[in-house]
């Protein structure tokens, strides 16, 4: 049998009470054009398109081997587990689950070109597969993250603000390898669709390499089916927010991050997006209205209370900005971004003392 080669990663994707806001139709990104996915790799089976539920399963030898290597896995011994779910693969290779463990493995190693052949490798073999589908999209996007200039990374060699004329040229051919695999991500999800047609994670999936190239309005319309099939998770709520947001629609964008909200008020990126929403439109008033239920309804809500001092800090209420960043690090001492922020207030106000501790804080803190 053919070795395979190593590789993968699989995304998570991807985030309460009567006091908030009323939550906005989904209806709302219903008439946003949506672009067809088509399926890749193998062909799909029209006539097998559905979960197989007797599909073949691990014997008990072979089992533990699996099990075997997720206890490397665990254990971060990376190698031993690789070899550990080489040898199921090789044993049973009509068996999804060493695929699966295999990609994952390579995932954790960041190792994006072998996680591909892996998968890759599974949907030849069993082209009915949609988890195996699913792995090879999400892994298509990890690689075109993994790659983008426009997201600031730095394995690419270009930042996110090229400096040179020959910066721009390579910025731009990053750019169009990283589009590459986001379009790929798309075929394999369209393949996952094919077998199960309200699969959310090939929503996601499909949603978050349309947001990456920039389609906003698409990427919108995708996560908003998301929010459809899984009403309960807050993130889902933020991605169709985030695509507002990047579209300038920043009072639609309001409306969603709301509901994430409703759903899980501990959704902090939920409530760090808000606030820089209401920063883009620098409404403070409202931001301190907002935010301020969010504090009363969960009043050890750092991340709520983090950006209520900066709310109250951009209006100029310095005293009121100072009391709740205090009120933040009473909460949690080691937060260097409320340390960050309170550091200049202390100053303003003629504290010496505390600002210096303050800066040196922020410092000492600033990765918590």
């Amino acid at each position: 049998m053919r070795k395979l080669g190593l590789l993968v990663l699989t995304l998570a994707l991807i985030g309460v009470s009567a006091f908030l806001l009323g939550c906005a139709p989904l209806a709302l990104v219903s008439a946003a054009p949506v672009q067809p996915v088509t399926a890749s790799i193998a062909q799909v089976n029209p006539a097998s398109a559905v979960v197989q539920p007797n599909a073949p399963k691990l014997s008990v030898a072979t089992r533990k081997v699996l099990d075997e290597g997720n206890k490397q896995m665990r254990a971060k011994d990376y190698e031993a587990a690789l070899a550990s779910y080489q040898t199921v693969v090789q044993a049973q290779p009509e068996v999804a689950d060493g695929y699966l463990a295999l990609g994952r493995a390579y995932g954790a190693m960041k190792n994006y070109d072998q996680a591909i052949a892996v998968y890759e490798s599974g949907v030849t073999t069993l082209p009915n597969n949609v988890d195996m589908r699913i792995a090879l999209g999400n892994t298509y996007n990890a690689r075109g993250f993994h790659i983008d200039p426009r997201c600031g990374s730095p394995h690419s060699g270009i930042g996110a603000s090229p400096g040179t004329k020959d910066d721009k040229f390579l910025r731009e051919q990053w750019i169009a390898k990283a589009d590459s695999n986001y379009q790929s991500a798309l075929g394999a999800f369209g393949g996952a669709l094919a077998l199960s047609p309200n699969n959310v994670a090939a929503h996601d999936g499909i949603a978050y390499a349309h947001f990456r190239q920039g389609n906003y309005d698409i990427a919108a319309a995708w996560a908003g089916r998301a929010v459809q099939l899984a009403p309960k998770d807050s993130h889902r709520y933020v991605a169709v927010a985030n695509n507002y947001r990047r579209m300038r629609d920043y009072e639609t964008a309001l409306t969603w991050y709301d509901q994430a909200i409703a759903r899980n008020v501990k959704d902090y990126g939920a409530i760090k997006y808000l606030w820089e929403t209401y920063q883009a439109l620098k409404d403070w008033d409202r931001a301190i209205a907002r935010l301020t239920q969010i504090v009363q309804a969960d009043p050890k809500n750092t991340e709520a209370s983090l950006r209520l001092g900066q709310a109250y800090a951009a209006k100029g209420d310095l005293t009121s900005a100072l009391t709740w960043f205090e009120n933040t690090l009473t909460l949690n001492p080691e937060l260097g971004e409320a340390w960050k922020y309170a550091a200049p207030v202390y100053k303003k106000l003629g504290n010496t003392e505390k600002f210096q501790l303050a800066v040196r804080n922020a410092e000492w803190y600033k990765h918590k």
